[in-house]
Formats: C-alpha cells, structure tokens, sequence
C-alpha cells in the first residue's frame, strides 16, 4: 500500500513539473531548437550553427560558454521574427550531421526582448 502511495506521489510529482514547464513555456514565448557544436581543429573554438535557423550562428572556447553564447544567438535572431522557423527533430539533426555535437538549445524570446528594449 505504502509502495503504491509512493508511486503515484512521484507521478504526481512529474506531472506538476509538466505543467509548469508548459505553463512558463506559454508565459515566456520560449523556443528551443537544436544546434551542432562544430570544434575547429587548429584552435579548438567551437563554431554553433542552427540548421533550422540560418543566420544564428555562435562561436566560444568551451562547451559551457558555447551553450549559452547559441541561446542569446539564437533569442537575438527570433525575438523579433514575424514567424517562427520548424525545429527539426533532433535525432534527425544527429543524423545529418554525425559526428558532430548536437543538442537542444532554449531560448526565452520575452526575456531577450526585455534585455534589446533596455539597452536602447
């Protein structure tokens, strides 16, 4: 009995982080689209393209600097784009380019917005 109490407590848990992930996604006007990580062999900088996204395009010298230099890349080009590009799934993506890193990088388009208004 207690198993099942359990069970059904942690299902319910995961349910309330659903909503609340769908429920910002709403609020926020978040994107997420995937990226490929290119490393340059002779200066080991990675180059982030988004094939769905042409124009975002990032550089850095690590991963951790190249996830989130894609995601201001890719909120600067869409913030203000009449319409939103069709993400590619992601395993089709991995498939066209193998060998690379691919992954998924989110962007939250209302946040860049406030950013580009403030700076102006």
């Amino acid at each position: 009995m207690l198993r099942n109490f359990r069970v059904a407590k942690i299902y319910s848990g995961r349910r309330n982080r659903l909503a609340k992930t769908r429920w910002y996604m709403m609020t926020h006007n978040v994107v997420t689209y995937p990226a490929v990580f290119k490393r340059d062999p002779d200066t080991r900088r990675l180059t982030i393209i988004f094939p769905d996204v042409p124009g975002a395009i990032s550089e850095a010298a690590s991963m951790n600097s190249a996830s989130a230099n894609a995601a201001a890349a890719l909120g600067l080009i869409l913030y203000d784009a009449p319409s939103l590009p069709a993400s590619t799934p992601l395993a089709e993506v991995q498939r066209a380019y193998p060998g690379e890193t691919v992954q998924l990088i989110t962007a939250d388009l209302a946040e860049v917005v406030r950013t580009v208004t403030n700076l102006a």
